[in-house]
């Protein structure tokens, strides 16, 4: 968190280029704010990611038994929620709140897949 509450303007070239101030950007994939990793909107991209992985899957996959269904959940799904996994628990753990969101979302995956 910056320790200034209106931010310092940055600028290029001697002064002449200003830096654009941001609310949000992504550091190694997930979003940063000034108040640290946004985790809901980390959780939405990844299931967002997913829905759309599964739908694509979901194409051919009605013939698939469990076996298959899983080495491609395996393959394919978890990965994407693997980084960052820690991160994503801890928060989930630190406020009740946090966890009813977490599990909603693990849910929602759940439901898609299986």
């Amino acid at each position: 968190m910056s320790q200034y509450l209106i931010p310092q303007a940055l600028f290029l070239d001697h002064g002449t280029e200003q830096i654009p101030l941001v609310q949000q950007y992504d550091y190694l994939g997930f979003p940063m704010t000034a108040r640290g990793i946004d985790f809901e909107a980390h959780l939405t991209r990844r299931i967002g990611a997913a829905v759309a992985r599964a739908n694509f899957l979901s194409i051919s996959s009605d013939s698939w038994g469990p076996a298959h269904r899983l080495r491609v959940f395996k393959r394919y799904l978890a990965p994407m929620f693997e980084y960052g996994a820690p991160l994503v628990v801890a928060w989930a753990d630190s406020y009740s709140l946090n966890a009813t969101k977490f599990r909603a979302c693990l849910a929602k995956i759940q439901d898609l897949i299986f």
